[in-house]
């Protein structure tokens, strides 16, 4: 019999517990998004970005490949030794990403973004050319008639 109190006492200490915890806990809110929009300062344009430097070595070691018809060895690093695209040294060092971010308003109603890729990667290689790619770019505007933003 004082078994069952016990586990009765226990099981009240847990439930009580449990209701007073979940008394204390926070709501949970959204994010007014409006008002997010307009922590930025009005009247400056922000810069941001990123570089993403790439170094490559590879070995570079000629290797002599015997050529039968001029009976002699031709000493040339192979193509597996050597970097891409042009395949032409095997040690080079290039920016892989640059990325350069504006962003600012045009009015106090009107925002703009663009990001722009400056790298020498896969996105601004077009047809063997070197051309800068507009990545990003959006025009926000944020007028409620009425409202205080």
């Amino acid at each position: 019999m004082p078994i069952k109190k016990f586990r009765r006492g226990k099981n009240i200490i847990k439930a009580l517990t449990i209701a007073c915890l979940a008394a204390y806990v926070p709501t949970a809110t959204a994010a007014n998004w409006f008002k997010l929009q307009d922590l930025n300062p009005k009247k400056v344009s922000l810069f941001s970005g990123f570089i993403e430097p790439d170094l490559y070595v590879m070995a570079g070691t000629p290797a002599g490949i015997y050529n039968t018809a001029l009976k002699r060895y031709i000493y040339a690093t192979p193509h597996v030794n050597l970097i891409g695209p042009n395949f032409g040294q095997s040690t080079t060092f290039l920016i892989q990403r640059a990325r350069l971010m504006v962003r600012g308003w045009l009015n106090p109603h009107i925002s703009y973004f663009f990001a722009g890729e400056f790298g020498n990667n896969a996105a601004t290689n077009i047809r063997g050319q070197y051309t800068p790619q507009l990545q990003d770019a959006h025009v926000v505007f944020s007028y409620i008639h009425g409202s205080p933003c």
